[in-house]
């Protein structure tokens, strides 16, 4: 079964950006989260933190090194002077690689989850946390501006739509099969209704 590694970025004495009543680290646990349980079914589910702690940039790169993991998403909220600032963006790190595949099919299922949203695109930048993922793809997410109440607001209303995203991304990324997943009692139950029994 494949690895992912899911970070939620910022966390502890780091909340990342502030909105007008959120912090980027509780947004962040709570799309990652939530890809994680839309993930775990096809796959093996890795997170850099699971609750409000500080985790260093490179710890969590490692955390997916030492995992093997088969692809790596950095999870944030964006933040800006001007208060106009809003959508969503994609960064890989510099150079043409798989990280770029995984960035695009995760833009791709972000554009069809949120066809509202403005689109940023896909950009590059030596950010320490996907350059230092050394076993796989890597890119950061960054799902909005959370520094304005318009911001918080899409947030809010949205986070299972990107944690779809984020998941839906990366499952057709790796090519693994999303059909349901069937319990042996879902199977049983299949098998009696078409043999009529």
């Amino acid at each position: 079964m494949k690895t992912v590694c899911l970070d939620p970025g910022h966390g502890g004495t780091d909340p990342g950006a502030c909105g007008p009543t959120l912090r980027e680290s509780d947004q962040t646990l709570d799309v990652c989260l939530r890809a994680r349980e839309i993930l775990t079914p096809y796959c093996n589910v890795i997170m850099t933190r699971e609750d409000d702690e500080y985790v260093g940039l490179t710890a969590r790169a490692e955390i997916s090194n030492r995992a093997d993991a088969s692809a790596f998403i950095s999870y944030h909220f964006n933040s800006a002077d001007s208060d106009s600032a809003n959508g969503f963006e994609i960064f890989t790190t510099p150079a043409n690689n798989n990280s770029d595949k995984l960035a695009a099919k995760i833009w791709s299922a972000h554009r069809k989850q949120l066809p509202e949203q403005r689109d940023r695109g896909l950009k590059e930048a030596n950010f320490t946390v996907i350059r230092k993922v050394n076993t796989c793809p890597a890119c950061l997410v960054e799902g909005e501006f959370i520094h304005t109440v318009a911001g918080e607001a899409f947030i809010i209303q949205n986070k299972q739509a990107m944690a779809h995203a984020v998941a839906d991304g990366v499952l057709a990324y790796l090519g693994l099969d999303t059909a349901p997943v069937l319990t042996l009692e879902q199977r049983v139950d299949r098998i009696e209704e078409h043999l009529d029994l």
